[in-house]
């Protein structure tokens, strides 16, 4: 793959408005009022807008299409994401409201989230215009399967390389299968895989077609099968920097960080492995260690 420093990439994938609310404990003990003075935050948030912003932070251009309504929620993700250095001129405008979802989290860290998508995972873009600006990208990142497999054949049609976060090992269907086949990358979270990530991901590539898969399988640790590597290889960060050898995943889970830490190594390894060029190994440890910094720089 040819390496540039920097790239035009279309995100695709949910953007929601998020409330996070401080609570003393789990489970919440009913009161008809509390008072949280500077303490209820809202933003916007969602596995597209967290991938879109990191690969900003990157350096790279970008347009995020993600469903939206015409709502003051909507207008949350438009100024956050001009504040954050990118675009959402392909996002569509058809929902009833914008998605949204809740956070209850204590001080232990744990949370709990309350989720309203509606039907966002269901609309469709703008074809003619996804398109154009399909063909004058470097690449596409997607976030999820469902807005993956619409966008896609388009990307194909384009010539224009693209990556989809899956998000889940389960195994897809067939129809899953055509519309995402032929990804420059393949992201799952391999921690559901109880170990056997070395063993499924050559059966994920071959149905999928794809050049690279990587399973994150625990605290800055994957697997990765493609390019140079023939055989999949763990990769995983100690002290700094990447250190790789063969074995099984550890079994830690990744830190959430309000659930986005997944999303900006996906980000990471996008840019990575389409913007700089590097080979999937490298790729992988590095987008690891990647993944602290830009959630620090962040506020993750």
């Amino acid at each position: 793959m040819k390496g540039r420093r920097q790239m035009k990439v279309v995100v695709v994938g949910i953007a929601t408005h998020q409330t996070s609310v401080p609570v003393e404990s789990f489970p919440v003990t009913y009161e008809p009022l509390r008072a949280r003075t500077g303490e209820i935050e809202a933003r916007a948030g969602g596995p597209g807008f967290v991938v879109a912003r990191a690969l900003a932070s990157l350096g790279d251009v970008v347009v995020m299409a993600a469903p939206l309504g015409e709502d003051a929620a909507a207008a949350t993700v438009d100024s956050q994401s001009y504040r954050y250095g990118f675009t959402t001129s392909l996002c569509s405008r058809t929902l009833t409201r914008t998605p949204r979802l809740v956070i209850l989290h204590d001080r232990q860290g744990r949370e709990s989230v309350f989720t309203d998508l509606g039907n966002a995972l269901d609309v469709t873009f703008d074809e003619r215009e996804l398109s154009a600006a399909l063909v004058e990208a470097d690449a596409v990142a997607m976030s999820g399967p469902e807005l993956a497999r619409a966008v896609a054949p388009l990307a194909r049609r384009a010539g224009t390389p693209f990556a989809v976060d899956l998000q889940q090992a389960d195994a897809p269907d067939e129809t899953v299968v055509r519309d995402l086949s032929g990804a420059a990358l393949l992201v799952v979270d391999g921690r559901a895989m109880a170990g056997r990530a070395h063993d499924l991901l050559p059966e994920l590539r071959a149905h999928h077609t794809a050049e690279v898969v990587v399973a994150v399988t625990g605290r800055g640790s994957a697997v990765v099968l493609g390019g140079g590597v023939t055989a999949p290889r763990r990769v995983a960060v100690g002290r700094g920097e990447a250190q790789t050898g063969p074995g099984p995943g550890s079994d830690d889970h990744v830190p959430t960080a309000g659930g986005s830490s997944a999303d900006v190594f996906f980000a990471a390894l996008v840019h990575r492995l389409l913007a700089l060029g590097q080979e999937p190994e490298q790729a992988t440890g590095e987008a690891c260690i990647d993944t602290v910094s830009v959630l620090t720089a962040l506020g993750g």
